[in-house]
């Protein structure tokens, strides 16, 4: 299950705000269908979940671009990853201004 904002980041993107995945392995697979309809994506890795979610998102079939916010509104490190169709600057810029 995912829950998707369109133009969230105001930069024709597509923001994953929440994924669940209700047998194992079907997250990836999820996330991969995605990619394959909406080319500007991006999401945040829970700041709670630790590096083994943060190196699902890095796993090289995503090709995901990844960008950290050191100091967050969270108070800690946040991560975010994008597919490279995404207008960086303005993405960055979103994130930028709504998470540090």
């Amino acid at each position: 299950m995912a829950v998707l904002a369109f133009d969230f980041a105001k930069a024709d993107d597509c923001y994953i705000c929440e994924i669940q995945s209700f047998k194992k392995g079907y997250g990836k697979e999820l996330i991969l269908k995605l990619m394959k309809y909406q080319k500007k994506l991006w999401l945040m890795a829970n700041t709670l979940a630790g590096e083994k979610l943060l190196d699902f998102y890095r796993d090289p079939m995503f090709k995901f671009e990844e960008y950290v916010v050191p100091n967050s509104i969270y108070g800690c490190p946040a991560y975010f990853f994008y597919t490279k169709e995404c207008d960086e600057d303005k993405l960055r810029g979103y994130i930028d201004a709504f998470y540090s």
